[in-house]
C-alpha cells in the first residue's frame, strides 16, 4: 500500500492487523487513551494498562448509545462534534481546528470525517479511560472534563493538571491518532509509531510549564534513542513514552521529518520481538 493511502480499518479486521490495536464486539477497531490506575509492585510503581487498546485479552466494549444535546460541524473541515451543550462543541471544534495545521506540518492529514463525542460517562471501559477512537467509522468519544476531574488523581500524567487542559489534550491526542490511522502506510500502524505521533501532539498542545513538569519529572537525560521509544514502554509506562518522544521529536534532525519518516514506513519503532 503506497504510503498516501488511508491504511487503517481496511487492515484492522485483518489478524495480522497492527499490534495494540484491538476490536469491540462488532470487530470494530478501536484505539484508547492509555490511562491506567499507579499499583506498587516490587520494583516500585508502574502503569496497568485499562484501556480497550493495549489490554493483553480482547476488552468487549459496547458503543455509547446516548445522544448528547448538541451537534457543530467545525467550520471547514471534516470535524463534527457532539457535546452536551454548544459552546462545548465549539470549544473542542477550536481545539481540533488548531491541532490540523501542526498535523499537516507532519504530513499527516483527515482523510476521511471525524465525529468527536463528549460524555460524562464512556460506557463499556475503564473508569480510568479518558478516550477512546474507534477506526471503523472514524468516531472519537472523550471524557467531559467533568468525568475527568473525577479520575485524574489516578493517573500518574495528570494528577496535577486542570481537568480543562487534560480534556484539550486529550482531544488531541485521539484526533491525532485518527490522523495517523488516516494516512499512514499499513505498516507503518504499529503501537509505538501511532503512540508516538500521538503523544508528541498532546506534549506540544500544553501549555509551556506543563510540558516542562512532564519532561523533568518522566523525561531523561538527552539524546533520546528511538529504542526507548517501544511498544513495552508505552504500555507499562505511558507518562514516561510522553515525555521520551517529546524530547526525542525536539532533538536535531527528528520533528517532523521523524514522524514523516514513521507515516511513509521508511523508519519504524516497532521491536519484532522473539
Amino acid at each position: 500500500m503506497s504510503a498516501n493511502a488511508t491504511s487503517s480499518c481496511q487492515s484492522s479486521n485483518n489478524p495480522n492487523a497492527a499490534p495494540g490495536i484491538d476490536k469491540n464486539q462488532t470487530g470494530q477497531a478501536v484505539i484508547c487513551h492509555p490511562d491506567y490506575a499507579s499499583q506498587s509492585r516490587g520494583d516500585g510503581l508502574i502503569g496497568q494498562k485499562t484501556v480497550a487498546a493495549f489490554a493483553l485479552g480482547a476488552m468487549v466494549l459496547s458503543l455509547p448509545t446516548g445522544a448528547p444535546a448538541e451537534t457543530v460541524v467545525c467550520s471547514e473541515s471534516l470535524v463534527s462534534v457532539t457535546a452536551p451543550n454548544a459552546s462545548r462543541a465549539q470549544s473542542v471544534c477550536a481545539t481540533a481546528m488548531a491541532t490540523l495545521p501542526k498535523l499537516a506540518q507532519c504530513g499527516l492529514r483527515l482523510s476521511h470525517p471525524l465525529s468527536i463525542t463528549v460524555l460524562n460517562d464512556l460506557p463499556g471501559v475503564s473508569d480510568t479511560c479518558f478516550g477512546y477512537y474507534v477506526c471503523d467509522g472514524h468516531r472519537i468519544f472523550v471524557r467531559s472534563p467533568g468525568g475527568i476531574a473525577e479520575i485524574t488523581q489516578l493517573s500518574r500524567l495528570y494528577k496535577d493538571i486542570a481537568p480543562e487542559v487534560v480534556f484539550d489534550s486529550i482531544v488531541v491526542y485521539e484526533v491525532s491518532h485518527a490522523a495517523f490511522e488516516q494516512t499512514a502506510c499499513e505498516d507503518a500502524l504499529c503501537l509505538a509509531n501511532h503512540e508516538y505521533v500521538a503523544y508528541v501532539m498532546q506534549m506540544w498542545s500544553f501549555p509551556l510549564v506543563v510540558r516542562q513538569k512532564i519532561v523533568e519529572q518522566f523525561g531523561q537525560d538527552e539524546p533520546v534513542e528511538p529504542i526507548r521509544l517501544n511498544d513495552l514502554i508505552a504500555v507499562i509506562a505511558p507518562e514516561k513514552f510522553a515525555a521520551l518522544a517529546w524530547q526525542h521529536f525536539n532533538q536535531p534532525g527528528n520533528g517532523c521529518d521523524f514522524v514523516r519518516a514513521l507515516v511513509t514506513g521508511n523508519v519504524s519503532l516497532e521491536i519484532l520481538w522473539q
